[in-house]
């Protein structure tokens, strides 16, 4: 994903400078910080979630995570987890994840071995 450095403003590969301020467009790194106010004021934070079926430990651990990575995560609690919510008065799972789809292949990269434990592995 290529953006602005001065406007935040996401694009797809192919173009040159920003539409806004004629800015040198980029490619966004792992290290980068996104403002996610900044991009929803022009529209580019449509979320995805990227996880989910998670307790509630794992699914803030998540967002933590790609939070310290500069990438903006959301939790949810899914339909289900709710009706769990409801008719148990907690739900031990049924969390999920969200980030900008823009950054979801970089998102899904962060956290690629945070399920693996040493049976998996």
């Amino acid at each position: 994903m290529l953006y602005c450095e001065k406007c935040h403003i996401p694009y797809e590969e192919g173009h040159g400078n920003c539409s806004k301020c004629k800015g040198e467009l980029r490619h966004f790194q792992a290290d980068d910080k996104i403002d996610a106010e900044e991009l929803a004021r022009h529209g580019a934070l449509q979320w995805i979630r990227i996880a989910d079926d998670l307790d509630q430990i794992e699914a803030q651990s998540i967002a933590d995570l790609l939070k310290s990575r500069g990438i903006p995560a959301l939790t949810n609690v899914s339909e289900h987890g709710i009706t769990m919510q409801v008719y148990l008065g907690h739900s031990d799972f049924g969390y999920e994840v969200y980030v900008p789809i823009t950054l979801s292949a970089l998102a899904e990269e962060e956290i690629e071995g945070f399920f693996n434990t040493p049976a998996d592995l």
